[in-house]
């Protein structure tokens, strides 16, 4: 499971008289004197209406405890079904004559293949789509996608960006505890080499699937296996159990055909099967039994199609006893940490992080705020709302921030959704990574967006009561939304010394300084203009990187 951590709140002021934070340790700090920094004059086109700022405020953080991490680990069942001959039907008695010799049978097993398509003989339910009335399938067209049968094929369309759109077949046979369900599928034109679909299976209410594991593979030949969880308040959750792995048995590319098959027994083992060849397993067991179906998922802004030529399901199946490969993307505590494609960023650093990277290691849906905790002091204020979001106001004229519970990230990439409520001119938020000391929350970069459309990277040692502007103030309105209720994804993504920044899966720049090289990591709002500069937390995710070994 991924881990849950007693949040830590690393407020960005010296507390005032009267204020009652009773969950701040140490002593008051000492006030320091802000440092000027010189900063990049406007183009003339703006000089007029964008009054730059002459200077940056800088607060001392108050230290605040270091958090505890409290794992919650998933229930895994750790009985493995053993395989059982099937009994062979009894054989009927008739009369031989006894002068006749018989000759002696002999017993010749049929050897398996391991592909469960075959060793399991014959489907006891298919659906092959040549009857487009009696389709076991809704064929529709919603917000999310459309589905229709045409020359014996479900033809899948799903329309929106990183949302997974899904067709439930209707079995007619309940719940399958113990089963192999298949689904083969035709690319259409694969418009990002992430885009994927696969099967939707264990699905607890076939009327309202809003629960389930989805096996997915990509353009690319890379497979995945997520656990969706739509009744989490208020917008659903969605957790990696396997990472984006590639696989030679795929088929790669567009109008390429593949099988896809997975394997459930009632302990919650899941083995996954690309064209007939076991993939990896993986053990699970909230959700027991279920339906099943098939999903696509597009990974840009173009929809992406996909022919569903069959479905096929066989109860009881043969189950191996062997293991196979078992990546997973939530036992930190046994050494197993995701390897996502960030050789593939820095070697082109134009593709969206947030696509080439998958699923990530931790989301944060902040469903409530446990990872950042709610605090108000004389520089800011934190509080969750209804809405599933963090908010944050700046009370003052200076950089505030909070980080979140997550462990210290070295190697990565962290990920926000900030929305902004009034903004102006050089209003500012954003990343604040690598903050060495939680506890201390002193020193660490800061990557952030402006209300007029500007981006900045800068280092703040408070150490030396020193900030140090990284990369200055730069204009680029087609990356960043900005002005009053903008919304933005940010990413920033660091290895090593290498750090590069994103708006919106936009590359914007990349710096280069290996002062800081781990830590914790958070968000950060800075009024300039606007009295209770206001942003919303949405969401908040982190890849860990691993190198090969």
């Amino acid at each position: 499971m991924f881990k849950k951590i007693i949040p830590v709140v690393v407020l960005t002021a010296l507390l005032v008289g009267g204020c009652n934070l009773t969950n701040l340790g140490g002593e008051q700090p000492v006030a320091v004197p802000s440092p000027t920094i010189a900063l990049p004059l406007p183009t003339q086109e703006v000089a007029e209406e964008e009054a730059m700022p002459t200077s940056i405020e800088v607060i001392d953080p108050t230290a605040t405890q270091e958090p505890t991490a409290v794992t919650v680990e998933e229930e895994e069942a750790d009985e493995e079904e053993v395989l059982e001959e099937e009994p062979t039907a009894e054989a009927t008695r008739e009369a031989v004559p006894t002068n006749t010799p018989q000759p002696t049978p002999t017993n010749t097993a049929v050897p398996l293949t391991g592909d469960p398509g075959v060793d399991n003989g014959k489907e006891n339910w298919k659906e092959d789509f040549k009857n487009p009335a009696a389709a076991a399938v809704i064929q529709d067209e919603d917000w999310f996608s459309k589905g229709a049968v045409a020359d014996g094929a479900l033809v899948f369309t799903g329309k929106q960006s990183q949302v997974p759109a899904w067709r439930m077949a209707g079995t007619g046979d309940g719940m399958l505890g113990k089963a192999y369900v298949e689904a083969i599928i035709q690319n259409g034109t694969c418009n990002s080499g992430s885009d994927s679909s696969g099967l939707y299976f264990r699905v607890p209410n076939i009327n309202n699937p809003t629960q389930g594991y989805l096996f997915g593979l990509n353009c690319e030949g890379y497979f995945y296996l997520w656990r969706w969880n739509g009744t989490a308040l208020p917008k659903g959750e969605m957790q990696a159990l396997i990472p984006l792995t590639f696989s030679e048995k795929a088929n790669v590319g567009t109008d390429l055909i593949n099988r896809l098959g997975v394997i459930t027994n009632k302990a919650g083992r899941m083995i996954l099967y690309i064209n007939g060849s076991p993939v990896a397993e993986y053990t699970s067991d909230t959700y027991p039994d279920g339906y099943f179906g098939v999903f696509v998922r597009p990974a840009s802004a173009n929809p992406f199609t996909v022919k569903v030529d069959q479905l096929a399901m066989w109860k009881n199946p043969v189950v191996p006893t062997e293991k196979f490969y078992s990546p997973s993307a939530t036992n930190e505590d046994e050494g197993e940490i995701n390897k996502f494609n960030f050789a593939s960023l820095l070697e082109d650093p134009m593709q969206d992080p947030g696509i080439v990277l998958g699923e990530p290691t931790w989301r944060d849906y902040l469903n409530s705020s446990a990872n950042w905790g709610a605090f108000m002091n004389d520089y800011a204020i934190t509080t969750g709302n209804q809405d599933g979001q963090l908010v944050m106001i700046g009370l003052k004229k200076e950089s505030a921030w909070v980080l979140s519970s997550a462990p210290k990230l070295a190697d990565g990439a962290v990920e926000v959704v900030m929305e902004t409520e009034k903004c102006q001119m050089w209003d500012s938020y954003g990343i604040m990574f690598r903050v060495p000391v939680a506890a201390e929350g002193d020193r660490g970069y800061l990557f952030g967006v402006t209300c007029n459309g500007y981006y900045f990277l800068w280092k703040w040692d408070g150490k030396s009561d020193k900030m140090t502007t990284l990369i200055d103030y730069t204009k680029d309105v087609s990356a960043i939304n900005y002005n009053s209720g903008a919304r933005n994804r940010l990413d920033m993504v660091m290895v090593g010394s290498t750090l590069q920044l994103y708006a919106n899966g936009v590359y914007l720049a990349s710096y280069t300084d290996s002062t800081f090289t781990e830590g914790s990591w958070g968000v950060f709002v800075r009024p300039q203009y606007t009295d209770q500069f206001t942003v919303y937390l949405d969401e908040a995710s982190y890849w860990i990187n691993k190198p090969a070994e």
